[in-house]
């Protein structure tokens, strides 16, 4: 899904494709803006730009860690410092930020950690003026680097439509994955490792922007309870409001909360965006990942081997067992959120193929999670390469036949076929009138 018009703010230009013709886009090096939710493989997907040469690339530039960054704080986080499930990397998360380190204090110059949840929801018209000055000092940094800025957001998925206002001249990708993996992953690490942080924070944004139509929308439909909050608290107070919160409640009413966020924040990406990626299909069919690896190069001029996305958490089947949810309140919490996008999309539904996706993504987590396949041991992803290949098959067929049908209009358009037209009339009639001489010779006789 590429973009077809955008136009440069300042100079109204825009290259061939759609996209705006910047500075960063003829020198070869657009940034690209990696949209993710937290625990949906993006990490990952931000580690293979950044083993590439040439890139600079910059991990979760609105995340709240970066007010107490340090020089020692960069060197001691990395994936074995806590229980990431993320791949082995070459060098620690933070590393591209040591050149934007205080000289004197702590963290990070011009962050201000009211960018990790604040405004998350912004329509794309809304003035953050700080924010954007952030965000260009960044890309100005990882340029004079000498290398093309990839940023991987956690904190982006609400405001794309912002960023892509502020930063036409960026790629712009959203990596999403079906809610409910993505919930039994974040309550595994709760349960496990007792860290609340991917539940409790999706409960704070909402906590936060509840005044916001879409979640107010949401957060009806699914009938979440939220903590109640102070105006202005920050991000460490309200992380554990809302981890108290949820030691207060059970798993059907977190699922139901972190639904409502992950569907609100779906349903704000732009039908705009250049690309989605989708990481369940990602880790599942090997067809959707070559044509993924061939959309990124196309888009950024990033060669990536997308061929070991297996090699990170894998599948998650038969994930009701152990999240405390029954098949009914899973069900229900999906046929609420399928009615907040009814609602929300009205007579437009049809037309957005964002929404049918998301619908889509809904309905994939209901059939693979909650189906009897499941109750009867089977999995239904065991033939999904054979199936691709099959559909791929049938769409080869279907585009040749599209392509014989092309051709043989080009011929009867032709002129040829217009001056050959008298020749092909008697050559057509030559036979029954060769035939009638025959019977007439015959009686004759």
């Amino acid at each position: 899904m590429i973009r077809t018009e955008l136009l440069c703010p300042e100079t109204g230009e825009r290259n061939a494709g759609g996209r705006v013709l910047l500075a960063a886009d003829i020198a070869g090096v657009a940034p690209v803006f990696l949209h993710t939710g937290w625990l949906t493989r993006g990490t990952w997907l931000w580690s293979r730009f950044r083993a590439l040469t040439g890139t600079t690339c910059l991990y979760e530039p609105l995340t709240e860690d970066l007010v107490t960054l340090t020089p020692a704080a960069i060197e001691a986080c990395d994936p074995e410092s806590w229980s990431s499930g993320h791949p082995p990397l070459h060098r620690p998360y933070f590393t591209e930020f040591r050149p934007l380190l205080k000289t004197v204090a702590r963290g990070v110059r011009h962050y201000d950690p009211a960018f990790a949840i604040s405004g998350f929801f912004a329509e794309p018209d809304v003035a953050m003026p700080e924010l954007r000055d952030y965000i260009a000092l960044l890309l100005r940094t990882a340029h004079a680097e000498g290398g093309q800025p990839v940023l991987k957001f956690c904190r982006s998925l609400g405001r794309i439509g912002w960023m892509q206002r502020n930063f036409p001249q960026a790629i712009h990708i959203a990596v999403t994955r079906n809610p409910l993996a993505q919930f039994v992953s974040a309550q595994r690490q709760f349960r496990r490792h007792d860290n609340p942080y991917f539940l409790a924070m999706p409960l704070l944004l909402l906590a936060t922007h509840r005044d916001v139509p879409d979640v107010a929308a949401a957060v009806r439909h699914l009938e979440v309870a939220l903590p109640s909050l102070p105006s202005g608290v920050s991000v460490r107070a309200g992380l554990a409001a809302c981890a108290v919160h949820l030691r207060c409640s059970e798993p059907a009413a977190w699922y139901r909360g972190f639904l409502a966020f992950w569907i609100v924040a779906a349903a704000n990406i732009p039908d705009t965006i250049d690309l989605i990626i989708d990481s369940d299909l990602l880790t599942n069919a090997a067809d959707y990942r070559r044509r993924c690896e061939i959309d990124l190069a196309t888009l950024t001029g990033c060669s990536i081997d997308l061929g070991d996305a297996l090699g990170g958490s894998g599948r998650d089947v038969c994930m009701l067992a152990t999240s405390g949810l029954g098949r009914a309140e899973v069900w229900q919490a999906h046929h609420a959120a399928e009615a907040f996008l009814a609602e929300r999309a009205g007579d437009a539904w049809a037309d957005s193929p964002l929404l049918a996706r998301v619908g889509a993504m809904l309905s994939y987590a209901t059939l693979l999670e909650t189906s009897p396949l499941h109750v009867a041991g089977l999995d239904p992803m065991a033939r999904w390469d054979a199936v691709c290949a099959e559909a791929a098959a049938l769409a080869a067929d279907a585009q040749r036949a599209v392509s014989a049908e092309q051709r043989l209009a080009a011929v009867y358009a032709s002129d040829f076929w217009t001056v050959t037209a008298p020749l092909r009339w008697v050559c057509e009639r030559l036979p029954a009138v060769a035939a009638r001489c025959r019977r007439l010779s015959l009686a004759s006789d």
